[in-house]
């Protein structure tokens, strides 16, 4: 069971941040742990992940889900907030750039 949860969680991770975008704004001049640095300025829509040093797509839990299940577990169709999108693979809501 541990192995299934492992790979769920690895292969949502991929999924999610799948469209790294660079930073588009100021960068701390310090550097972390991982050689980059801790805080840089993203485009509208994206947050910055501090152990790769680039921005991926904001994502939020849907509202409201259809009751049936995808391939992927997750609902087949849910509805976001204004300005997000529905990504089935991964069941959450993807901020539209």
């Amino acid at each position: 069971m541990k192995k299934i949860f492992t790979f769920v969680g690895l292969m949502f991770c991929l999924v999610a941040h799948a469209n790294p975008i660079l930073p588009t704004g100021a960068c701390t001049p310090d550097v972390n742990k991982y050689g980059v640095p801790y805080l840089c300025e993203c485009p509208t829509g994206t947050t910055y992940d501090s152990t790769q040093g680039l921005c991926f797509l904001s994502q939020t839990s849907p509202k409201e889900c259809t009751p049936d299940m995808s391939q992927w577990g997750v609902p087949s169709a849910c509805a976001c907030e204004d300005g997000y999108f529905y990504q089935p693979k991964v069941g959450l809501c993807a901020h539209n750039n």
